[in-house]
C-alpha cells in the first residue's frame, strides 16, 4: 500500500485495467478545480487504453429526506464533465441507490 496525494500517483502509465474513485465523503467535491482536473487525468493516465473508471459518490438528497437531513457543506460533483473533458466518450451515470451515485468512464482505446 502506498499513500500518496491524487493529483500525483505512484503508478506507471497503462497499469490499470480499472480504477475507483471513491467520494462518498465528497473529497473530490471539496478539491479546487484544477486539483478535481489533475486527479482525473492521473487516473486516467494510469488507466490502460480502454480501461474503465468507476466514482462512487454521495448522491443528492431530494425530496423530504433533502429537507429534513442538514445540507452537508460541500455539494456533491458531476465526475461526467471532468471525464469528457479529459476525452472519454463512453461516460454514463450507471445508478443511484441508498444514497451514493456510481458514475463509469472508459478511457479512448486509441
Amino acid at each position: 500500500i502506498e499513500i500518496a496525494p491524487p493529483t500525483k500517483l505512484p503508478a506507471d502509465d497503462n497499469a490499470f485495467d480499472f480504477a475507483v474513485i471513491d467520494d462518498t465523503v465528497r473529497a473530490l467535491s471539496a478539491m479546487s478545480d484544477e486539483d478535481r482536473r489533475q486527479t482525473v487525468r492521473e487516473v486516467l493516465r494510469a488507466l490502460r487504453p480502454g480501461g474503465r473508471v468507476m466514482v462512487i459518490g454521495a448522491a443528492s438528497d431530494g425530496g423530504l429526506a433533502g429537507l429534513l437531513r442538514r445540507a452537508p457543506s460541500t455539494p456533491p460533483v458531476d465526475p461526467t464533465p471532468l471525464f469528457q473533458a479529459d476525452g472519454c466518450r463512453s461516460v454514463r451515470k450507471l445508478a443511484e441507490r441508498e444514497g451514493l451515485t456510481f458514475v463509469e468512464g472508459m478511457k479512448p482505446r486509441s
